[in-house]
């Protein structure tokens, strides 16, 4: 996984010219050189540097911009497909929830005496610990 966008980290648009991001570079490293920061933020200063120095590294080198780009593209498309299984999941608790809510009214109402509320909080709390489940598996580093 990518930790940084470098387009942004260089404040440029992923279909900048090589001119684009070489003058964005030169602005950047004369506004973040360590050198002219204190003792106290140049460590800050020295990482971010370096963070700039990769991305212009990267993006500058053709063969390396395309790798990049094709790793970005991956990389959006795969938080798109776990967003939608995300909402899928959510969606069929939701329905499941409402089914058996109603299925156990429908239930309390032929059996007199039946209590449906512990049966709803139970079926709830299944849907919540799916719900968990899922999420768990989702954000599971690969």
């Amino acid at each position: 996984m990518l930790n940084d966008d470098y387009y942004k980290l260089l404040e440029v648009q992923p279909g900048a010219t090589k001119q684009e991001i070489e003058e964005s570079y030169k602005r950047l490293a004369k506004k973040y050189h360590p050198d002219f920061y204190d003792e106290s933020t140049q460590t800050y200063a020295n990482e971010l540097m370096s963070r700039i120095n990769n991305a212009y590294e990267t993006l500058i080198d053709t063969d390396k911009r395309i790798l990049y780009d094709q790793m970005l593209l991956k990389q959006n498309h795969n938080v798109f497909i776990n967003k939608l299984i995300l909402f899928i999941v959510v969606i069929l608790v939701i329905f499941l929830s409402v089914y058996c809510y109603f299925s156990m009214t429908q239930t309390a109402a032929t059996h007199k005496g039946v209590e449906i509320f512990p049966l709803a909080l139970l079926g709830a709390l299944s849907g919540y610990l799916i719900t968990l489940i899922v999420l768990y598996i989702l954000k599971k580093p690969k």
